[in-house]
């Protein structure tokens, strides 16, 4: 009843607070209900403030803000701070617009105002439970107390004389140095230090003794600028505080009351009672005789009595059973069904009456009938204690069952039956059974992946293993009680450090491990595992334990380590197959550099015309064998991975100028039209390797003017991604008229020495190694190649390669150049040469293009001619005796003696021609590069553009 009146109170006085709070004006102009406040809140400080697993606020403060912030029509939003410092530091700067359960103090008076009061807290002082040495607070003189500095127990006794502070961390800290007996007692509000007892179950070891040294009312703070919400809150508070829901939520989290009947008033009670006892039996005797003279004829009216009580207690009894949780059913000795209840019908089934009359184990199968007499013969007849069986429903379903039997006397204590308490495990016994599998499957899964989980608790020390890692270790599972240092022993010595010190810096900076090391088997085995751990801290930042797997991979490093040989074979077989293919590259190009230049000659000397004709077809041959040795070359340096993209400036007009002056006039012999097309917004700078571009494009455009026969050859370049600001490509396009490629062979084409024709009737030449080269190249540049073609009707080759454009383009540049009588530039040309040969051709052909030609064996006399002559260039060649051209350059470039003659432009004339001679050519300070067998029409043109640069 007096419930009701509460809740009715409660509901008259919201309903008569809605005008207040606004929640029935429909024209308020207050802040939007939806807009949350921000509530600060300290990190740690229970039971008030906590946070749970998943970072979220809770305590006892919380909830009461919450039900006060839904009275009152407002949303909070908590946000936490690590200390109290920072929360008030919150308020005073306006950040949070509340703070739930603080102190009410002057101080903060001054930017907060506060509600009424939602809760007080005492101050007490607590000792241990069986010191007796401190009674009162009078008895601290010559004692340490324990205290924590930002807490009203420091500000209370930090000037009290004789009094030693030791000063705590945080709560815990505070209670454990007490109950380790640093300390003779500790200050703190009562509240707590008994919320953290309870939680640690020590609150049987301390006690608080004397009066509260001060109670600090505690309220809801609220910035001084938002009257209206401390109006709002100060309301919800005086309706809330005393209410059912508050006195639910301080029970939770500070426990009942004392009761009032403790041992001191039972006893006082017990002693008064026996006197007042003792009084009234002499006046009970005085009374006997009457009362005994009435008896007779009370009889028959209390025998009447106790048949209606009799009749009602089997009615309540009835009911109790009926409503029971349980299932009840009751059976004679011989097992027959007397009675069961109407839970006990519905877990079978049945209908209440209809498992009547029927034996118990018509409701088992042969199995369980088989347990339950054996389990019977265990127990020596009827028992209490409980077993589980399998029941069978009337559907023929499975019910997993715990029955506990008790037997029923008569009147004259024979048994004349038992009654079983029934509860349906069968949900618990399905997760148990199914919790069995996935165990199970786990070790499976374990045993196959050579894997094991282990959890250190560091609270109880405790160490546990999978049976996995006992097997890892050489172990049956269960043979040795696992510790830490039992772990480091089956480590290898020379990594124990290391582990343990992977292990410690997690626990104290948190975090995971992870690492490979070695473990020592019983029998001497060193095997390898893979270790990783996890540390869990609890609510105040402690390590409680940590999680890990080990795995071994011992075949996993064996496996690496013979793959790391097998690549170090492979290296070194690479660096075997470079070399023969530089000293190849040398040993072929230097002689046919000297026919080569011999022939060159001997055309422009004074000849017959079968004579001419027969040169140069030897030109032509000797040419086709260059183009193979650098077609070989080249896709065995790419094969080796000696080969690299050099990402530089290049003009793209220039390319394109070559491929024009090469392929124009001969596309014109076979009367073919042959146009090179330039997008206008192509640059005429462009970022990449130009002499890769321009071999893809000798390839490509080489291969459709030889298989097109009429027709036309065209070549368009644009470039990709400068609108839509994705990285810029170079796209080629190459389309011919020629004889096609069927669809079949699209893919052969690309594969080294093959074509799509590839009988021995054909009637193209070639090795087929042009289009292998131009795909590993064009992927070497970041780039694709794509085909279309048809039989009969031609051939479109689509290339993108990387590109970009220079930051500042590079300036044209000029100079005063002498010119001979001939028109032609009349340098003065230094020769590096070691060959004869090679010596004579190149000294003919420079004079022939009027150039002034000085020769010299090796580096050392071209360094010496350099120190007594001028010259406008210098050809070095690279392997030379004594001094090779490479360090010849150096010396050039590095010795104060030259002067201004250091900046004279080098050009590498070598018969190395591999991926990467290039760039130690230009590492050297070489300013170009040609490769044997020289071309004179190249060579002068690489002669005029050095010299003209500088």
């Amino acid at each position: 009843m007096r419930a009701l009146q509460l809740a009715v109170f409660i509901l008259f006085v919201a309903v008569s607070a809605l005008p207040r709070f606004g929640f029935a004006q429909s024209g308020d102009s207050g802040s939007d209900p939806g807009a949350p406040l921000i509530a600060a809140i300290p990190r740690d400080f229970p039971p008030q403030f906590m946070l749970d697993e998943q970072r979220k606020p809770g305590g006892f403060a919380i909830e009461i803000m919450d039900h006060v912030a839904a009275m009152a029509g407002v949303r909070i939003e908590y946000r936490v701070y690590p200390t109290w410092k920072g929360v008030l530091a919150a308020m005073r700067s306006g950040e949070a617009d509340l703070v739930p359960n603080v102190g009410i103090t002057e101080r903060r008076a001054k930017y907060m105002g506060f509600t009424l009061p939602v809760e007080t807290f005492p101050v007490r002082l607590f000792v241990r439970t069986n010191y007796q040495d401190i009674r009162t607070p009078g008895d601290l003189a010559g004692r340490t107390v324990g205290v924590i500095s930002n807490n009203i127990g420091y500000a209370l006794l930090r000037d009290a004389p004789d009094v030693t502070l030791d000063i705590a961390r945080d709560p815990p800290d505070l209670l454990f140095k007490l109950l380790a007996g640093h300390v003779d007692a500790i200050v703190y509000p009562e509240p707590v230090v008994w919320h953290l007892a309870r939680s640690m179950k020590v609150d049987h070891q301390i006690r608080s003794v004397g009066m509260p040294l001060k109670e600090i009312k505690r309220g809801i703070g609220v910035a001084l600028d938002n009257p209206e919400l401390l109006a709002r809150l100060d309301e919800a508070v005086h309706v809330f505080v005393g209410s059912a829901p508050y006195k639910a939520i301080y029970v939770k989290w500070y426990g009942r009351p004392e009761p009032y009947w403790n041992r001191t008033r039972v006893a006082g009670l017990t002693a008064g009672t026996a006197i007042i006892v003792l009084f009234l039996a002499g006046i009970w005797r005085h009374l006997a005789l009457r009362r005994a003279n009435t008896e007779l004829r009370r009889n028959m009216l209390e025998r009447e009595r106790a048949e209606t009580a009799l009749a009602g207690s089997e009615a309540k009894y009835r009911t109790l059973v009926e409503n029971l949780n349980e299932g009840i059913w009751r059976m004679d000795r011989d097992g027959f069904t007397q009675y069961v209840n109407w839970r006990m019908a519905a877990m079978l089934g049945y209908e209440v009456g209809e498992m009547e009359g029927r034996h118990m184990f018509h409701f088992m199968d042969q199995q369980a009938q088989d347990s339950f007499r054996r389990n019977r013969g265990e127990d020596n007849g009827a028992g209490e204690e409980g077993r589980e069986y399998e029941l069978l429903a009337r559907g023929g379903e499975r019910i997993f069952a715990h029955m506990a039997f008790s037997p029923v006397h008569d009147e004259a204590g024979e048994v004349v039956g038992e009654v079983a308490s029934v509860t349906d495990i069968t949900p618990r016994k399905l997760a148990f059974e199914a919790l069995e599998r996935s165990e199970r499957v786990l070790a499976q899964a374990q045993a196959v992946a050579r894997l094991g989980s282990w959890e250190w608790d560091f609270v109880e020390g405790r160490l546990t293993w999978s049976d996995e890692i006992y097997r890892i270790f050489g172990l049956e599972p269960g043979e040795i009680s696992p510790s830490y240092a039992t772990f480091l022993d089956i480590v290898h010595p020379d990594d124990r450090d290391r582990v343990g010190e992977a292990v410690n810096e997690v626990i104290g900076s948190g975090g995971v491990y992870s690492l490979d090391h070695r473990i020592v088997l019983r029998d001497g085995a060193v095997h390898v595992v893979h270790e990783q751990g996890n540390v869990h801290f609890d609510g105040s930042g402690r390590p409680v334990r940590m999680l890990g797997i080990v795995q071994d991979v011992t075949e996993r490093k064996q496996a690496e380590e013979k793959l790391r040989k097998a690549k170090e074979v492979a290296e070194a077989a690479s660096r075997v197959k470079s070399e023969f293919l530089a000293n190849m590259s040398h040993e072929i190009r230097t002689p046919l550099n000297g026919v080569m230049g011999m022939l060159q000659l001997l055309r422009d000397s004074s000849l017959e015309p079968d004579q001419s004709e027969l040169t140069d077809i030897a030109i032509t041959s000797g040419r086709h064998l260059v183009t193979l040795l650098s077609d070989i070359l080249d896709i065995s340096s790419i094969e080796a991975g000696a080969m690299h993209a050099d990402f530089q400036p290049y003009s793209l007009h220039e390319v394109v100028q070559c491929v024009i002056d090469v392929f124009g006039e001969k596309a014109g012999d076979k009367g073919l039209d042959f146009r090179f097309q330039v997008d206008p917004t192509v640059p005429r700078l462009l970022m990449g390797d130009g002499g890769r571009v321009r071999q893809v494009l000798f390839n490509l455009i080489g291969n459709a003017v030889k298989f097109t026969e009429q027709g036309a050859v065209t070549v368009e370049a644009s470039l990709l991604g400068l609108d839509a600001g994705q990285p810029l490509r170079l796209l080629f396009v190459v389309r011919d008229s020629g004889i096609g490629i069927p669809e079949d062979k699209l893919d052969e084409v690309f594969l080294p020495f093959r074509q799509a024709d590839g009988s021995h009737t054909r009637k193209f030449g070639g090795t087929g190694l042009g289009l292998s080269i131009v795909r590993r190249l064009v992927s070497l540049m970041g780039g694709t190649i794509s085909l279309e073609s048809s039989p009969g009707m031609g051939t479109s080759v689509y290339v993108t390669v990387a590109t970009g454009i220079p930051r500042q383009l590079v300036e044209e540049m000029s100079g005063n150049t002498a010119w001979s009588a001939n028109g032609k530039p009349g340098y003065r040309i230094l020769l590096a040469e070691d060959d004869p040969v090679n010596r004579i051709a190149m000294v003919r052909f420079l004079e022939k293009l009027g150039h002034r030609p000085t020769a010299v064996n090796n580096g050392g006399e071209a360094l010496a001619a350099m120190e007594g002559g001028e010259f406008d260039c210098v050809l070095m060649d690279i392997q030379m005796p004594g001094m090779n051209g490479l360090e010849a350059t150096r010396a050039l470039r590095n010795a104060e003696r030259f002067g201004d003659k250091a900046t004279v432009p080098v050009v590498a004339l070598t018969a190395h021609a591999l991926s990467g001679d290039r760039e130690r050519c230009l590492d050297a300070g070489m300013n170009d590069y040609i490769a044997k067998p020289v071309d004179f029409e190249e060579l002068s043109g690489v002669i005029n553009r050095n010299v003209l640069r500088t």
